[in-house]
């Protein structure tokens, strides 16, 4: 069964993500109290991708047949990802400073090819992919758990794992234990949805202010720098999801197929937005000396350039489908 609300959901998340993303070389610009806020506002939007594929992971799992969903995988992620990395492999082998002082980099090449694409290094947002095949490798596992009457007691178990395991962007395993709970929150809402969809429907005002509650605490965490504050981004990530899952089951009616679109070409655009944020990023190094700008001006070309960053990546998407029609899935993931 099609959840139009969730489809909505997953358009927003990647919007969610890009803005954030786009934001990021303007934080050290910003005064330390909005650059807090903002950190606070966008960091982790992961949480909000992983929670919508244990959703949908769950929900459809009674189709749910190993050697398909695996082709499944293998054709709409695996192989983009494979395909999308190679010009940032190339760069970071050839020309990028920072690799060259990488321990791998005294390895043969191919070794340092193969822990590019296992961990993603090669570019910023890539750590999500090996994370999420690990997801796809223990599915199986995954089907008989979410059988398992106990399973889900074991979720407070699993969220106080994550809070005490950061994520790590060049280690899969320790991201996976820090995301894995996100995941089976995910799973457990969409097991349970029929009881907790209307429960949520019912609270979600409440959840609405604890939602703005953990975003000022973890704007203060930050800009009082009371240490590392990830894991109360991460909680409001959490109540942030089932706020979403509030108000568009709630207003399903009302919302319709406003996210459509995005939801459809939402890995598209996560495979491809960073190549046109690091160009945008350094057309501004190069014409806009950004310590001069006062805050107001600051902000708008922020938003501009993430308006911009959001633009090319559609546009990017939208011919590589025309071009490669059926087969652009393969391409880009959608």
């Amino acid at each position: 069964m099609f959840l139009n609300y969730i489809n909505n959901f997953r358009g927003l998340a990647i919007l969610f993500i890009l803005v954030g993303h786009g934001f990021i070389i303007f934080y050290p610009y910003l005064d330390p109290l909005t650059s807090s806020f903002m950190t606070s506002l966008f960091e982790n939007g992961t949480v909000l991708f992983l929670f919508i594929s244990g959703f949908l992971f769950q929900h459809l799992s009674a189709k749910y047949q190993y050697k398909k969903y695996m082709l499944s995988k293998i054709n709409n992620v695996i192989l983009p990802y494979i395909i999308i990395s190679i010009p940032a492999i190339i760069y970071q082998m050839i020309w990028s400073p920072t690799f060259k002082e990488h321990f791998i980099y005294r390895f043969p090449k191919m070794i340092q090819v193969l822990y590019l694409y296992i961990t993603g290094y090669h570019l910023v947002p890539f750590w999500f992919l090996p994370v999420i095949s690990l997801f796809y490798l223990i599915s199986p596992l995954l089907i008989k758990l979410d059988k398992w009457k106990y399973f889900y007691y074991m979720l407070p178990i699993f969220i106080i794992i994550s809070t005490i395991v950061p994520k790590n962007f060049t280690n899969v395993l320790q991201s996976f234990v820090n995301l894995f709970s996100i995941y089976v929150l995910g799973m457990f809402v969409s097991h349970h949805k029929k009881k907790l969809i209307p429960l949520i429907q019912s609270k979600v005002i409440l959840l609405t202010l604890l939602n703005v509650i953990l975003i000022i605490l973890s704007t203060l965490f930050l800009f009082m720098d009371l240490g590392d504050g990830r894991f109360l981004t991460m909680w409001n990530k959490i109540v942030l999801c089932f706020v979403i899952l509030g108000y568009f089951s709630k207003y399903d009616y009302a919302i319709n197929t406003k996210f459509k679109y995005m939801a459809n070409v939402s890995f598209g655009l996560y495979f491809v937005h960073y190549y046109f944020q690091m160009a945008l990023g350094k057309i501004v190094d190069k014409f806009i000396i950004l310590n001069d700008l006062n805050q107001i001006t600051l902000l708008l070309t922020c938003t501009l350039f993430t308006l911009l960053l959001i633009s090319l990546s559609v546009l990017a998407i939208f011919i590589i489908k025309k071009i490669f029609s059926v087969h652009s899935r393969k391409i880009v993931g959608c």
